[in-house]
């Protein structure tokens, strides 16, 4: 999660961009997309607020846009990045040509969402990650790492 300055072009004011792991595609330049201050508590005295973070990649007939979601709380006095997790993916993969020299398009789009555990472990809430309207379905669950002062998957 590490932030970088660089300026823009057109106006000559910085624009802030940070680098982001992606899961399977290593590390990325993400643009701030929004704030997030949904209620993470992470415990019963360290809130924390979101950073939304958006990656775009254009291929050959396509793209793909993903974001993140980076979880900042106060940490022994310091602010401190805690929690990585992707929160929207959409994909747009160029299909099979048509005969009027277009062509077609597949668009697939997923959404995320966090939740806060009543589970703790190490003083800290566990955050279930999963797809947005599958209570059942696939989930990661992220419990904090007394150690490394930060959320891992238990994958």
């Amino acid at each position: 999660y590490t932030a970088l300055n660089t300026l823009s072009l057109h106006d000559a004011l910085p624009i802030w961009q940070f680098v982001v792991q992606i899961p399977d595609s290593g590390l990325q330049i993400a643009l701030p997309a929004r704030l997030d201050f949904a209620a993470y508590r992470l415990n019963d005295k360290t809130d924390a607020f979101g950073l939304r973070l958006q990656n775009t990649v254009g291929y050959a007939g396509g793209g793909s846009l993903e974001e993140f979601m980076v979880l900042f709380a106060v940490i022994e006095g310091r602010l401190k990045p805690v929690l990585n997790a992707n929160t929207f993916t959409l994909e747009n993969i160029a299909g099979s040509w048509n005969k009027d020299g277009t062509r077609r398009h597949d668009v697939y789009t997923d959404t995320y969402i966090l939740k806060m555990s009543p589970q703790q472990h190490n003083g800290f809430y566990d955050i279930i990650w999963r797809m947005k309207g599958m209570k059942n379905g696939d989930r990661t669950i992220y419990r904090w790492d007394a150690e490394k002062q930060e959320y891992g998957s238990l994958e």
